[in-house]
């Protein structure tokens, strides 16, 4: 049976306005709130990808201070490796002016 036909049997011409006028505002009402509920479901939508691509440049931008602790350690290890250069160069420096002035000596 149909909600009409019911409601036409117990109500009469005026109760039965009313309520179809109740019934219509509730119409209004439910499809309001369904096109809003369309909306904000599209707003968070928006606002989780927005999120998530933030989450991604974080982490982005964590792996990059990784990389620059690492490079400074890289940097580090390079110096030490230059001043070991060096001290090397010093030493043979060395060596052959103790040489010369043995030769000299002899």
């Amino acid at each position: 049976m149909d909600i009409e036909e019911d409601l036409k049997r117990m109500a009469t011409v005026e109760d039965y306005a009313n309520i179809k006028s109740k019934m219509m505002q509730w119409e209004g009402m439910i499809n309001k709130f369904r096109d809003e509920a369309i909306i904000h479901s599209q707003i968070l939508r928006h606002y989780d990808e927005v999120i998530a691509q933030k989450a991604s440049k974080v982490d982005v931008l964590a792996v990059e201070d990784q990389i620059h602790e690492q490079n400074k350690r890289f940097d580090v290890h390079g110096q030490v490796e230059k001043r070991v250069e060096a001290l090397m160069a010093r030493i043979e420096k060395m060596k052959k002016d103790n040489e010369m002035k043995f030769d000299m000596i002899d």
